[in-house]
């Protein structure tokens, strides 16, 4: 009897307590889960009742509009839900599945996802084909006319001003010589959205026109293999290619890139490609060989534009992106904010979306800025050429490629232009203080030269 007491009973009062203990620690637990579940299904249903607003808002807004009015239902206003919001007024049947299947997960604890980015993603395939049938809709009404068209693809619709330049001067330039046709504008998003079913309108008259730049090559393969996808597309149709930089690496993926875009070049029939610098033209002609390269300045040197200037300050526009050579951006703006009492730190990148919509309205600004600059510090090409147009004096040095290089020599002989090796203070306080002192400033004469009657200089 007293083993049993001495030694049995305490050990059952031990597992009695452990016992007790664990269910005890067990209910508070599950209550905490529960409460914790309860919190997240009310937060989630919070963000669903937010959804299911704007979602309201949307699909009353769109029933207003024709479809052919698809152009304004592309307005960003809730950059991160833009693809998934305008899909959901097209597909509420889908839109109702996945939020019971998110409020599923959720309870369970599946899901860590915001309901936004859960339902996004599942969207993602509708909002395609919800594009390519309005573009579908949009060639049904292009069908019926009888008019030439110029289909104009890989229309950038990124922040980087250069390129929306670059549209907009391509958009002046087919507006003046190429009346005759209709142009139908592809933003670079669009693209695989519409081929088919443009491929199904067009007609063998009609012209191929892909976006010019400094994305052909290696450095950019999206837009090189969207570029290449677009030429096998149109095999009988006119091409033209404007005016780009071409620069493939020396790497094993560079020379594979070359070799495939050279394939698809030198096997289209009518390929037409614009070169805005003799090293790309050298390097065209020598791999591209069975497509017609012609050299010309950039598109942007066509530019009109109507702006008055009031000088009043230092302006930089300095890349920080991978083209970039400089060792050190940040410490030549402090250098330069400590030297000049008036500098006006800028660049030609938003950090917006930049469309037909906007463009105008994004370049009339940055126009407006550089009328203001008695002298812009610049490593951008198209900064150069934007100070050459405007008449705005321009201290410049290159970046990775050569096409500041090579564009600089269309412009080499005006005196307000001034190519540097480096961008150190001696040289840049030396060419400030000569080119604010000039008493008078040369004349362009590029696009009186190169860019007046390219269509009969191309024989389109």
């Amino acid at each position: 009897m007293e083993y049993i007491l001495d030694k049995i009973v305490p050990l059952i009062l031990t597992v009695a307590l452990s016992f007790f203990v664990a269910v005890l620690t067990f209910h508070y637990q599950r209550k905490n889960l529960e409460a914790e579940r309860k919190r997240q299904a009310e937060k989630t249903d919070q963000q669903i009742s937010e959804l299911q607003g704007v979602v309201i808002d949307i699909s009353g807004a769109m029933l207003k509009l024709r479809h052919n009015d698809y152009e304004m239902m592309m307005m960003d206003h809730w950059p991160d839900f833009h693809s998934c919001l305008i899909t959901i007024r097209w597909n509420l049947e889908e839109l109702k599945r996945c939020i019971a299947i998110y409020k599923k997960e959720a309870s369970e604890g599946k899901n860590t996802n915001n309901v936004t980015t859960f339902i996004k993603a599942r969207l993602y395939g509708a909002f395609i084909n919800f594009e390519a049938t309005m573009w579908r809709h949009r060639n049904k009404t292009l069908a019926q006319g009888m008019n030439k068209r110029i289909y104009y693809f890989m229309i950038p619709t990124h922040g980087n001003l250069g390129d929306q330049f670059i549209v907009e001067a391509t958009l002046q330039l087919l507006k003046k010589e190429f009346s005759d046709f209709e142009v139908v504008e592809v933003d670079d998003d669009q693209t695989y959205q519409s081929l088919n079913s443009i491929k199904s309108i067009i007609n063998p008259n009609d012209i191929v026109i892909l976006h010019g730049g400094g994305n052909m090559g290696d450095l950019y393969p999206t837009s090189e293999i969207q570029r290449r996808d677009l030429i096998k597309s149109f095999p009988k149709n006119q091409i033209l290619i404007m005016t780009q930089t071409a620069f493939f690496s020396e790497t094993s993926w560079g020379r594979k890139q070359l070799a495939k875009s050279a394939k698809v070049y030198n096997s289209h029939p009518n390929l037409t490609i614009l070169a805005r610098e003799q090293k790309s033209y050298d390097f065209m002609q020598e791999h591209f060989n069975q497509a017609k390269i012609v050299k010309v300045p950039d598109i942007v040197f066509g530019y009109e534009f109507e702006a008055k200037p009031n000088r009043e300050y230092i302006m930089t526009l300095i890349r920080s992106d991978e083209e970039s050579i400089l060792s050190n951006p940040r410490q030549l703006l402090r250098d330069l904010d400590r030297e000049y009492d008036q500098l006006f730190i800028y660049d030609n990148y938003v950090a917006r979306r930049v469309d037909d919509i906007n463009r105008q309205a994004e370049l009339r600004s940055f126009i407006g800025r550089l009328m203001g600059a008695k002298v812009v510090i610049t490593d951008r090409m198209h900064g150069m050429i934007l100070c050459a147009i405007t008449g705005t004096p321009c201290i410049v040095t290159k970046s990775l490629d050569d096409k500041i290089l090579g564009s600089y020599e269309w412009i080499k002989d005006l005196n307000y232009i001034r190519l540097v090796d480096s961008f150190d203070m001696e040289t840049i306080k030396n060419n400030v203080e000569e080119l604010t002192g000039l008493d008078h400033l040369d004349k362009i004469r590029v696009k009186e030269q190169y860019l007046t009657d390219l269509r009969a200089k191309l024989g389109l």
